[in-house]
This record gives C-alpha cells, sequence and structure tokens, in this order.
C-alpha cells in the first residue's frame, strides 16, 4: 500500500491510500494507529473503495456531508434528502 494523499472534510482527517489491487481507500485518521497500523478491520465500504481517485475522494466528501447532517438531529432519509436536494441545485448552477 501507498500512501497518496490526505483528505480534511469538515474537520475529519483521511488518509487516502492506494492498495495493491489498485483500489483507493480513504481511512478516517481516528481508525489508525501511531504506527500506520489500522486499529480496527474496516471494509470497501467504509473506507470508499475506488478505482477511480476522484470517486473514492467525493464519495468520502459525500458521506461526511450527510453525517453532518445527522449530527443536526435530522433522520438517516432526512439528511439524504437535504444532501440530495442541496447536490442537485450545484448541478444545476
Amino acid at each position: 500500500m501507498k500512501k497518496i494523499t490526505t483528505l480534511i472534510a469538515r474537520d475529519r482527517h483521511f488518509t487516502i491510500i492506494q492498495n495493491d489491487e489498485g483500489f483507493y481507500l480513504a481511512i478516517e485518521d481516528k481508525y489508525i494507529d501511531a504506527n500506520g497500523c489500522l486499529k480496527q478491520a474496516l471494509n470497501g465500504f467504509q473506507m470508499h473503495a475506488s478505482k477511480d481517485l476522484n470517486m473514492c475522494l467525493q464519495c468520502t466528501k459525500d458521506a461526511v456531508d450527510i453525517d453532518y447532517l445527522r449530527s443536526t438531529g435530522l433522520s438517516k432519509d432526512e439528511a439524504f434528502n437535504a444532501w440530495l436536494t442541496a447536490k442537485q441545485m450545484v448541478l444545476q448552477a
């Protein structure tokens, strides 16, 4: 595995790596110990695994935005709908 970059989204820090199979993975720093090893097992969905770097980065940012909306008290459905509405408005602009 090799480190590609670091992503900061809404004060959350992610290390972006590329594994031996060519997948880009976004691992939140809270899951990485001082030695650079995972503290717990994560699956591809949790790490926004993708063979496309831009897709990995965008999916990570989108997930952080939805998590933020949930932290404001919205349900999972309400947060997703609010995120989707905002995303559509940006695409139409």
